[in-house]
């Protein structure tokens, strides 16, 4: 008789999520019989999906932020059992930088002056083992690498222009 066979079954979305497990029996005529069971690869019927992501300057809570600041990406995942891929203003975010899991994740990044000013950006990916995969991508809040500065101060009498300056007068300053 025949000495390999072969079982196939289509996974169905109602299927249980997690290792997906078989058993197999064998006897013949002569009321002899093996058995085997175990488990293969995990069943991942949907694809993984990224939430609640928020953006906030962690040090001072403003919109706005300057050098050195801290900026924390915070935002869920459904269970992977991988890590999200992580970038703030185009900087991968690793190690001790990205936190939490298997759900909730922490990102940080302390902004440098040689930062682009303007929105700060962020891209999240995340992946399962059924390489199906979602994507968060934003910006949120404004990077000012550098504090505002004045120069060419001049402060003149634009009704007389002389040095002491009388009630009527016209006072400007101009930087």
């Amino acid at each position: 008789g025949p000495t390999s066979w072969t079982a196939a079954y289509t996974m169905q979305a109602t299927d249980p999520v997690g290792a997906i497990s078989y058993s197999a029996s064998i006897s013949d005529c002569a009321s002899q019989s093996d058995t085997d069971a175990g488990s293969a690869f995990t069943f991942a019927p949907a694809a993984p999906v990224i939430s609640g992501t928020t953006l906030a300057d962690t040090t001072t809570g403003l919109a706005c932020v300057k050098t050195g600041d801290v900026v924390t990406l915070s935002f869920t995942t459904t269970n992977t059992g991988t890590t999200p891929a992580v970038q703030i203003d185009g900087h991968a975010i690793a190690g001790a930088n990205l936190t939490g899991g298997p759900t909730s994740w922490n990102a940080t990044y302390t902004m440098q002056a040689t930062d682009a000013p303007g929105a700060i950006t962020y891209d999240i990916t995340i992946n399962d083992c059924a390489s199906q995969s979602d994507t968060d991508t934003g910006s949120a809040l404004t990077f000012i690498p550098s504090a505002p500065a004045i120069s060419a101060v001049s402060l003149v009498d634009t009704t007389t222009g002389m040095a002491c300056v009388k009630p009527g007068d016209l006072v400007t300053l101009a930087f």
